[in-house]
């Protein structure tokens, strides 16, 4: 079971910086725009579950549905210890529901609203939301077919069948005002992934063979450099790659450090360096050398406080443009890496489908197991849990003006 986790990257600025966004709970076109744009992709087979706070929306969870077929009460408790276990700060005051399926919505059957899809879904969540915790359900959204309607909204002369066109998403208030600020919402998270990696398969092919000529000569001649020697050159490597957007500087950066680039893809032989390449993103050269328990608690996610956000996108950015060349060896690790960030970001989904990847290239990949343990159960990187700790909070922060 794949899960995200996001705070919205909404502000309270609209096109007009001193314009309130406003989304109404009334109108799906804006509330399935905000959901789109939060998860960077429209939901398939998906409970969403969005945290209010009063009058603002908080903590986004995505969940896959299929689990609500055997067991709708553990996939009600999963969501709820998400929104609002004890590592919580400030659980929320309600929560909106929408349900991504594959059909539009449709009357239940005899009007029997037990007849309805996911009914025994829907009486979990408010069982354990509002009976257990005091949060109130306050309001359930079926969305598939092309269309959004009030799930429990059973006339047919209030809320006619099958719903909203959610087309009224596109060109709403919210999806105008995320589109000024450059954010788009791609179909899948396969698409997602394809984006990831896709630009940096463009790097002038005489530069990668010359790169994989000189890892080559290394694996023949030379034993992987030892932890203590690759991680100092990681660290140059992080801070010195330019952004991948510039391909030309990329490609300079790659002339200008081929004997680097294939030493540091060398070192990944050694499964303790890929481990220690991360924690040396998301916190320091000194914490990645150690192995001690921040080092451990860095691999997990539970450090109790936020990451080095900056570094970790830089990473992901380096092992991206190095995968175009690297070979049979380095690639899996790689991508793993790239999984791990995506994973510790809140993002599941695209850290499956890069999982996914990984596995077909080299089964029994140790990393790619855990971390496929983790996603398809469901776990949510602690970072992505706590607000100040996020992904999506640094990355608002960093954007404001």
């Amino acid at each position: 079971m794949t899960t995200d986790a996001f705070e919205p990257p909404l502000t309270d600025d609209a096109l007009d910086p001193s314009a309130p966004v406003v989304v109404k709970i009334q109108e799906p076109g804006d509330l399935l725009a905000m959901v789109g744009h939060t998860l960077g992709y429209t939901p398939t087979r998906s409970l969403v579950l969005i945290g209010l706070h009063g009058t603002r929306t908080g903590a986004h969870l995505r969940l896959d549905l299929s689990p609500a077929a055997e067991d709708p009460v553990a996939l009600a408790v999963a969501a709820a210890r998400y929104l609002s276990g004890p590592d919580v700060p400030s659980p929320p005051a309600a929560v909106v529901a929408l349900l991504y399926v594959d059909h539009a919505p449709a009357p239940p059957r005899h009007d029997d609203p037990w007849m309805r899809p996911y009914a025994g879904l829907c009486e979990a969540l408010r069982s354990v939301f509002e009976g257990s915790l005091g949060i109130d359900v306050f309001q359930i959204w079926q969305v598939g077919g092309g269309y959004a309607r009030d799930y429990d909204c059973l006339d047919a002369a209030c809320c006619p069948f099958p719903g909203t066109p959610v087309g009224s998403a596109s060109g709403s208030l919210v999806d105008t005002h995320m589109v000024y600020q450059g954010s788009m919402i791609a179909h899948t998270p396969e698409e997602i992934a394809e984006e990831m990696l896709l630009p940096h398969q463009a790097v002038d092919p005489s530069l990668s063979t010359s790169i994989r000529r000189e890892l080559q000569m290394l694996r023949s001649r030379e034993t992987p450099p030892a932890p203590e020697d690759a991680l100092p050159l990681w660290e140059v490597a992080l801070e010195s790659c330019p952004s991948v957007e510039d391909l030309a500087a990329v490609e300079q950066w790659l002339a200008e450090n081929v004997d680097v680039v294939a030493l540091i893809l060398r070192s990944l032989q050694h499964n303790t360096v890929r481990d220690a390449v991360l924690v040396l993103a998301a916190q320091d050269l000194r914490t990645a050398q150690s192995a001690g328990e921040l080092f451990r608690q860095t691999l997990t996610g539970s450090t109790g406080s936020a990451p080095r956000w900056d570094r970790m996108e830089r990473a992901s950015v380096l092992c991206r443009v190095l995968l175009a060349l690297g070979d049979r060896y380095s690639g899996p690790e790689l991508l793993s890496m790239v999984s791990w960030i995506e994973w510790a970001k809140g993002r599941g989904a695209v850290a499956g489908v890069l999982l996914d990847r990984v596995i077909a290239a080299a089964p029994g990949h140790q990393l790619t197991e855990l971390l496929s343990t983790a996603v398809n159960t469901g776990m949510i990187c602690p970072w992505a849990r706590v607000t100040a700790q996020s992904w999506s909070e640094y990355s608002r922060t960093s954007s404001a003006p």
